[in-house]
């Protein structure tokens, strides 16, 4: 998810807001009508994690691009549109997943590497100074892994 936000709020087109509460209570009812096993949320807005504030179900993991406090920057405006097309967290995160895991698996040569990096190790590869903010990963302890355990390729595979 990526947009507007701030303390326990996602903002959609700038009308309509999602609460922390109310997104803990989707994800719960998804989880009870098994719609799933495992999560991976990924939250780009001001104060992101606190989006995740609320969500006890297993197995869920949330990761934001900045923590109660801080904000989300844009990356530099592409000379094509004027305007940034995307933020520094999204920026950083999806090229950590290109290169990290997609060309990994898709080169073969060094698959197991590529399965072994988890969503521990993208939180600690993130440049905060380029960020100008702090990722945080939360975990719901019932019955979940430990985060080093999860691999981003159990998220993220090449098409």
């Amino acid at each position: 998810m990526t947009g507007h936000g701030g303390d326990e709020f996602f903002k959609f087109n700038d009308t309509q807001e999602m609460t922390a509460k109310d997104f803990s209570g989707a994800i719960a009812e998804m989880y009870d009508k098994d719609r799933f096993r495992e999560m991976l949320v990924i939250i780009d807005t001001c104060q992101a994690a606190t989006m995740c504030n609320h969500i006890n179900t297993p197995n869920v993991y949330c990761i934001g691009g900045s923590k109660l406090g801080e904000n989300s920057y844009a990356y530099e405006p592409r000379p094509e549109v004027g305007i940034p097309v995307t933020d520094r967290f999204t920026l950083q995160l999806t090229n950590y997943i290109q290169r990290e895991v997609v060309q990994e698996i898709k080169s073969k040569s060094n698959s197991k590497a590529a399965r072994s990096k988890s969503i521990v190790d993208l939180i600690n590869n993130m440049d905060r100074r380029k960020l100008f903010s702090n990722p945080f990963l939360m975990v719901t302890i019932q019955g979940s892994r430990h985060p080093s355990t999860v691999t981003l390729a159990d998220f993220f595979t090449p098409a």
